[in-house]
């Protein structure tokens, strides 16, 4: 594990190169973005501000826009065709008709010049050819006329009529309330018009700024796209290097582990040295007993077998009596041999104890005569020791 962990430490120096290099890249290609998204966002702030401060201008024509709106709808159209049949129309008949052919741009022909009594240049029988032919559409016209085009001849022409000294709206609304509505419209188009002349240059400034801000937020997108792949490059760098980190950590930890437990075992071999005699010892003693197996078994099985009904006297008579036998047939048996010495476990004996078996040897025999039948024994058990002791072993 040594040379792993030697070379899981050079990777992890050579990533860290890589990713200390990778961070600057990516702390300047950070800067640029927020470099360029503040320029954005400041542009895009002043666009917006410059859009408010339009709408700001051209709000002041919308009560005027409605009011000539509103007028155009309430207006009667029988005035509209009581205008078309006039005979000898008044001088302000005759200038109203002027503006509004002015408005759409109509021009008299040679045909219409003087036609109607004061009409010299023919405005109002051009009119009534046109406008006046079909009031409804001549309404229409009015309520959606084009007023973010209006020409510079058009409000030259117009202004020259309603700046005059002796135009007068009172008058006009006097003569017909129709024209009342026809000048009303025809001033808010010039108020929009003048608006215009202060609105336009900012849109076209607010087109212009938005333009950029198009090609800034392009340039601006790249950049941050590029930002974006040097992060996640470094975010699998991070990765592997951390994995790198953890690796190195494992392995240091097994090498320690293995350590202390190379430690461990030479202490336990510098401890095992001292129990050599007493393992020589003990294979010796092993070997003498395999001798005797047979005829302690013998005596184990006899006992196990027969001695349960008898009183531990006559049991020892028993032991003694089979001893001689055994031994007169050349079967080797150790001395003094007993049931309970070679089939008591006294761990086993201690569990028994301390469910309430009596601690003599006698009942002792007993409990192992019982667990070593083959069949369940019949106990005599007249102060109910043996009851007691069934009970306590198996409550659990």
């Amino acid at each position: 594990m040594a040379p792993e962990l030697a070379i899981t430490k050079k990777t992890l120096a050579e990533t860290m190169v890589v990713l200390s290099k990778e961070k600057a890249d990516a702390e300047i290609e950070q800067n640029i973005v927020s470099r360029d998204s503040a320029i954005a966002q400041e542009q895009e702030t002043a666009a917006a501000t410059m859009k408010e401060s339009a709408e700001r201008e051209l709000a002041k024509a919308t009560p005027l826009l409605e009011e000539a709106t509103r007028v155009l709808k309430e207006l009667n159209k029988g005035d509209l065709y009581s205008l078309g049949t006039m005979k000898v129309p008044t001088a302000n008949v005759i200038v109203v008709m002027e503006l509004a052919c002015h408005m759409f741009a109509l021009k008299p022909a040679k045909a219409d010049l003087g036609q109607a009594q004061g009409d010299t240049y023919g405005y109002f029988t051009l009119a009534k050819k046109t406008l006046l032919k079909d009031p409804t559409s001549f309404l229409n016209n009015m309520i959606k006329y084009d007023k973010e085009n209006i020409t510079e001849k058009c409000v030259k022409a117009v202004n020259g009529i309603i700046n005059k000294p002796e135009f007068s709206l009172e008058d006009v609304r006097k003569a017909n309330q129709a024209m009342e509505g026809i000048c009303k419209w025809a001033m808010a188009m010039m108020k929009y018009y003048e608006l215009l002349k202060i609105v336009n240059p900012m849109r076209e400034k607010v087109a212009e700024m938005n333009a950029q801000l198009v090609v800034v937020r392009r340039d601006l997108a790249e950049k941050m796209a590029k930002l974006k792949a040097v992060q996640e490059k470094m975010a699998v760098l991070e990765a592997t290097y951390q994995e790198k980190v953890d690796t190195e950590a494992k392995l240091q930890a097994k090498i320690d582990d293995c350590n202390k437990k190379l430690e461990r075992a030479g202490k336990i071999i510098s401890g095992l040295e001292g129990e050599k005699q007493r393992w020589t010892d003990t294979v010796a003693r092993l070997g003498t007993e395999f001798e005797f197996l047979v005829g302690n078994c013998l005596i184990a099985a006899g006992m196990v077998a027969y001695s349960g009904p008898f009183t531990a006297k006559y049991r020892t008579e028993l032991e003694n009596e089979w001893f001689d036998k055994i031994s007169s047939l050349g079967i080797k048996i150790a001395d003094h041999i007993s049931m309970k010495e070679i089939l008591e476990d006294p761990v086993q004996t201690k569990t028994w104890t301390a469910n309430s078996l009596p601690s003599d040897n006698l009942s002792i025999e007993n409990a192992i005569i019982m667990f070593k039948s083959r069949r369940w024994p019949l106990m005599i058990d007249p102060q109910s020791q043996a009851n007691k002791f069934i009970k306590n072993l198996s409550r659990d």
